[in-house]
């Protein structure tokens, strides 16, 4: 398994809940309850939590310890549930940046403003910033050398 870390802005954190401390963070994004709501607080502020959905897989991972299919069968279990509950909440509320995996929207918002994008794909002239963002492997040290992103590391 390859370790992962929770990066977020410490700027946003300031800014929107006066408070960047990582003890502070890590109980907003404790539980899925928690992140729709850290996502609502964000997004009444412009801001959204993040880039898109498939950000919760790093979440459900840390709890979810039995395989997917087993015999040929799909498992089903509350925790997966959850998370695709989670990620309908965060999708039907726009509480996320609609900004897929590798695009080119992701990559920028690593370090600034992307365009405010709809449910739709549709992109408005108003912008964004995402708060926070997952990631795992070699990956994360790139993310240290950007100096435009002010991000912490929370223990994995």
């Amino acid at each position: 398994m390859t370790p992962g870390a929770v990066y977020y802005r410490r700027d946003l954190a300031k800014e929107v809940f006066g408070n960047d401390d990582p003890t502070f963070i890590s109980e907003k994004l404790s539980s899925f309850d928690n992140i729709v709501e850290t996502g609502r607080e964000l997004n009444e502020a412009g801001y959204k939590i993040f880039t898109e959905t498939t950000a919760l897989n790093y979440f459900m991972y840390t709890e979810d310890k039995q395989p997917w299919v087993v015999d040929g069968k799909l498992i089903m279990n509350q925790d997966r549930l959850n998370i695709l509950e989670t990620s309908k909440t965060l999708y039907d509320e726009s509480l996320i940046a609609y900004a897929p995996m590798w695009s080119n929207s992701w990559h920028a918002a690593i370090s600034g403003e992307i365009p405010l994008a709809s449910a739709d794909g549709t992109n408005s002239s108003d912008t964004t910033q995402v708060f926070r963002e997952c990631t795992h492997g070699p990956f994360r040290q790139f993310l240290h050398t950007l100096p435009t992103l002010q991000c912490t590391f929370l223990a994995e």
